[in-house]
């Protein structure tokens, strides 16, 4: 079934889509009025629709009934990446893929061996990027990605009932943590640049409580090593807090 991103949310029983989401699904789709299809709104809310009407530049769904959330994604904790930026479109791939996997905040580091800093026009694309992931894969809440930021700055802030992973040549796991840690609201990770990261680094992550973390044997692409890490982290904390398990 075909997904919309509908920002403004329902109202009075219909929503409307803006000219760009309303050419994609009845121009590019080829969806037609009395189609049933999914809007979301970018916060956790869907809905099940039918196509009312379509104009040139807009077109309006009817609201058959909203959509229960998934429950095991509604129990994981909230999770942020804090990565370097590779060169490239890499990070374009590192921003689709982690929305897939449920990352909910996406943060570029600059630390002292980066060599990319992603300006506000490639932000802002980005999060266009961010839009057509979740319309891909099914999510309902848009992965948020901020301005770039220092890696001392993120490694010094604090998160109410947050587990911290400093991703790194360590012999600790994300499912280590997570079996002998209290359920955790939030779980930050950060994933150097290729260049590594520098013995300060390593000093400050280590004088500010974070748990230094393995990714496998090898040394991996930013690329990589954030995925692996977002990937480790759902298959730690993908359980029900409640039963355990």
């Amino acid at each position: 079934m075909e997904r919309v991103y509908a920002p403004a949310g329902e109202a009075a029983g219909s929503i409307a889509l803006d000219r760009e989401e309303a050419h994609h699904l009845v121009r590019v789709r080829r969806v037609a009025v009395g189609d049933t299809v999914i809007a979301f709104d970018g916060q956790g809310t869907s809905w099940r629709c039918r196509l009312a009407d379509s104009g040139k530049n807009a077109a309006w769904l009817e609201v058959i009934e909203r959509v229960d959330p998934d429950p095991l994604a509604a129990s994981m904790p909230e999770v942020w990446l804090g990565t370097a930026v590779p060169k490239g479109d890499r990070f374009d791939w590192i921003v689709e893929k982690a929305t897939e996997l449920g990352i909910r905040r996406i943060v570029p580091l600059v630390c002292q061996r980066s060599v990319v800093e992603p300006r506000a026009t490639k932000l802002a694309r980005l999060r266009r990027t961010v839009v057509e992931a979740c319309k891909q894969c099914g999510r309902d809440q848009l992965a948020e990605i901020t301005e770039p930021v220092a890696i001392q700055d993120y490694l010094a802030n604090r998160v109410d009932g947050e587990v911290r992973a400093f991703a790194d040549r360590g012999p600790a796991n994300l499912a280590e943590i997570a079996a002998t840690t209290p359920w955790p609201q939030c779980v930050r990770v950060c994933v150097g640049p290729e260049g590594g990261w520098t013995d300060p680094e390593r000093a400050l992550a280590r004088e500010l409580g974070w748990r230094t973390v393995g990714l496998g044997p090898h040394i991996l692409r930013i690329e990589t090593a954030a995925i692996a890490a977002a990937a480790a982290i759902w298959q730690a904390f993908s359980r029900d807090p409640a039963s355990g398990s």
